[in-house]
C-alpha cells in the first residue's frame, strides 16, 4: 500500500478537483478568488494548529475574511 499524499492532494488539504469546484461556486456567487483563498488558508492554519473550530470560531473567521473583501 502506498503511503503519503495522493498526487491530486493540494493546498489546504483539499483535492484539486474539489478545490476547482469550490472556486467555481465562489466565482458564481461573486466572491473574489483571493478572498476564498484567504478563508481556506486561515481555516487550514487553525486545523493544523489544532485550534478550536466550533461554529462560533468559524463564523468569526469568515467575518474577519469578509471584512477584508472591501479593503
Amino acid at each position: 500500500m502506498n503511503k503519503g499524499l495522493d498526487a491530486t492532494f493540494v493546498h489546504y488539504g483539499i483535492r484539486k478537483d474539489d478545490l476547482a469546484l469550490i472556486h467555481r461556486l465562489a466565482d458564481d456567487a461573486g466572491l473574489p478568488a483571493e478572498w476564498l483563498d484567504g478563508v481556506l488558508k486561515a481555516y487550514h492554519e487553525k486545523k493544523v494548529r489544532n485550534e478550536s473550530l466550533e461554529e462560533k470560531d468559524i463564523q468569526r473567521l469568515l467575518n474577519e475574511q469578509l471584512d477584508k473583501v472591501g479593503q
